[in-house]
């Protein structure tokens, strides 16, 4: 190269490379190296296989691609605009277009863009969210009974009762009546035949706090008041008599609840404690029989649901 003149050396790759060497600065590499990539991104990589020249000549540049063996496969010139930075930019992009008009007939491909490495995102076990607690109800229970009541004395007597249940958010009631088995009990004194029959109908209103184990299982402890209605009659005797009596007592227990749908179970078991127990004499001097002053009853109970409402808190 001449003194004085201004040499461009650009190695372009067709798989996507030019590197860029200037002498001057009119147009220099700030300028040229922009005016490339704007064209064709990528193409000013590292790695030479063709030669850019552009050579200062009286009024302008004359621009020389060669290949890599240094043949010139292309040759162009251009005018000079002047020394100023608008001028230097223009130089710039005149060279720029040239170079590119001539890359694309010979089908010349830019590089693929890099690919970025995805950065790895660290996976964070989900944590679940804490359970939430048991949903509060409401709802109305009708249901059949049967239960085995044993006194102080070793007597019992069965029982069978229809029962209405009212379940608030926080209190439960219940209202309940039956009737038990007959209880005969002989008399010796009177002679053959002699006998006294005594039947109850147990009446029963208690109320409890329901605690909810699950949503369809409640425990529900209780406590209320029993009245037994005693009917008797005496048989075989001289002076056989018959009447009611009231026999009222308190109860406390407590009862497993299981709801389904459309029907309902539950398991109880309380215990009493007769506030005024009763003599039965049968119209003899001595009574014959008197009710046990504290007892012992399980019941068992299905039904129907006749309203569930079930809000969560």
């Amino acid at each position: 190269m001449l003194p004085g003149h201004l040499l461009f050396a650009l190695t372009l790759l067709a798989e996507g490379g030019i590197s860029v060497e200037v002498t001057e600065t009119c147009p220099g590499r700030a300028q040229i190296v922009p005016a490339l990539e704007a064209r064709l991104p990528g193409v000013t990589g590292p790695g030479a296989t063709r030669r850019l020249e552009l050579e200062r000549e009286a009024g302008g540049l004359v621009l020389r691609l060669r290949e890599p063996d240094g043949a010139v496969a292309l040759e162009r010139r251009l005018e000079a605009r002047g020394s100023s930075t608008e001028g230097c930019e223009a130089l710039a992009e005149a060279a720029a277009l040239v170079v590119v008009r001539y890359l694309r007939e010979i089908g010349y491909q830019p590089p693929p863009a890099a690919t970025p490495t995805p950065t790895p995102v660290p996976v964070v076990a989900a944590v679940p969210p804490p359970p939430l607690p048991p949903r509060s109800a409401s709802g109305g229970f009708l249901g059949v009974a049967g239960s085995v009541r044993a006194g102080s004395a070793g007597a019992a007597r069965g029982e069978l009762l229809l029962g209405f249940q009212l379940h608030l958010q926080s209190i439960a009631g219940e209202l309940a009546g039956g009737a038990s088995a007959e209880r005969v009990v002989a008399i010796p004194e009177g002679g053959p035949g002699a006998e006294l029959r005594v039947r109850s109908f147990p009446v029963r209103l208690a109320v409890g706090l329901p605690v909810r184990l699950t949503r369809a299982q409640l425990l529900v402890p209780m406590a209320g008041l029993s009245l037994d209605i005693l009917s008797f009659r005496a048989t075989g005797l001289a002076d056989a008599r018959r009447g009611v009596r009231l026999e009222p007592a308190a109860e406390v227990g407590a009862s497993y609840l299981l709801v389904g749908p459309a029907l309902y179970g539950r398991l109880g078991v309380a215990g009493g404690l007769t506030l005024g127990a009763r003599d039965f004499d049968a119209g003899l001097a001595q009574p014959v029989f008197r009710t046990p002053s504290t007892y012992l009853r399980a019941q068992v109970e299905v039904g129907l649901v006749l309203w569930k409402n079930e809000r969560r808190p």
